[in-house]
């Protein structure tokens, strides 16, 4: 399944309200595009989406795209840090990582275990 990035409406909208709620469960990877790391873990979220994935994945450049990802931080009450990981469960963060936790074995032993703890 692809890494899909938010469009530039729906990052201007920055209705993380509606952006929790798109799917049932699905996973949102906050990405800054300056980051050494999160050029690491945006390799990892990828080859987890191409490989494990069976949930949508969601990517928001936390620069291009600062009040989305604001906005899903006061939304969900996750502190913001990148790059990140949020699985989303029925518009609630069911689990989450970040730095060097994000990595293609945390996220496939969260999303097919479904994890209940953040």
């Amino acid at each position: 399944m692809p890494v899909t990035a938010l469009t530039r409406l729906d990052a201007e909208r920055a209705d993380a309200a509606s952006l929790l709620e798109r799917h049932s469960a699905h996973v949102i990877y906050k990405h800054s595009p300056y980051c050494s790391l999160s050029f690491i873990a945006e390799q990892q979220v990828r080859r987890y989406a191409d490989v494990e994935a069976s949930l949508p994945v969601t990517l928001v450049d936390v620069i291009g795209q600062r009040a989305m990802s604001n906005a899903i931080e006061a939304a969900t009450g996750v502190r913001h840090e990148s790059p990140q990981v949020l699985l989303v469960r029925d518009g609630r963060v069911a689990w989450h990582t970040s730095h060097r936790g994000v990595t293609m074995t945390a996220l496939t032993g969260a999303t097919t275990q479904g994890s209940s703890g953040a």
